[in-house]
């Protein structure tokens, strides 16, 4: 059975694909901070993975326009609340991986649409979108030490969520799977094997070897 690739919003907005995607673009992207006095660069961390759909909407009749279903796509553009909070959309297809997890969790930062079918009346049948994701649930620290203080270096976070993995997410965050000690012993986690989902971790900028 073919299993389809799906967007879910955190508001129960769904939008399943009709053709499962051509291509998927992922960046992974390191963030290095450059100490200008010592020409030193460090890796800090891991920056949001941003990934990019292409997805066809086809309708097989003249009689019912696409744009119905592009108004939920560009919808997820626009503040959700009088807050202005994004909102947040789950891309998933099937057992794939994305980074660590079988689905990631975003906000869409832009939507680019173009119709390529028309019916008699001017309806658009056939459109292709655009769609650009930003992975949500890394974030840095607002505290920031003071350098002679000798204090903790800024540290990261992230909410832990289905698929998870300590030594996945260490990989990530150091370059070496062997620090998931140092991350379960700083986040008070006792079984790396069941990960409390849902809860955020923190990433000290620096962690020492694993005891």
């Amino acid at each position: 059975m073919l299993t389809k690739a799906t967007l879910t919003d955190d508001d129960a907005g769904f939008v399943e694909f009709q053709f499962n995607p051509e291509t998927i673009e992922f960046t992974f992207q390191a963030d290095l901070k450059n100490e200008s006095q010592t020409d030193d660069t460090q890796y800090i961390g891991a920056k949001p993975i941003k990934l990019t759909l292409e997805m066809l909407l086809d309708e097989p009749t003249s009689t019912q326009s696409v744009a119905s279903r592009l108004d939920t796509i560009t919808r997820w553009t626009t503040p959700k609340d009088e807050k202005n909070t994004p909102y947040e959309v789950t891309f998933k297809w099937g057992s794939m991986k994305i980074g660590s997890a079988t689905g990631v969790t975003c906000h869409c930062e832009s939507v680019k649409v173009k119709y390529e079918l028309f019916s008699t009346d001017g309806l658009p049948v056939r459109a292709r979108a655009t769609i650009s994701l930003q992975e949500v649930g890394r974030k840095k620290t607002k505290k920031k030490p003071n350098p002679t203080s000798g204090g903790e270096m800024p540290a990261r976070s992230r909410v832990l969520r289905a698929g998870d993995d300590l030594a996945v997410l260490a990989f990530h965050e150091y370059g070496s799977t062997a620090k998931w000690r140092g991350i379960a012993d700083r986040n008070a986690i006792d079984n790396p094997f069941t990960l409390p989902l849902g809860r955020e971790v923190v990433f000290p900028a620096r962690l020492g070897a694993p005891q």
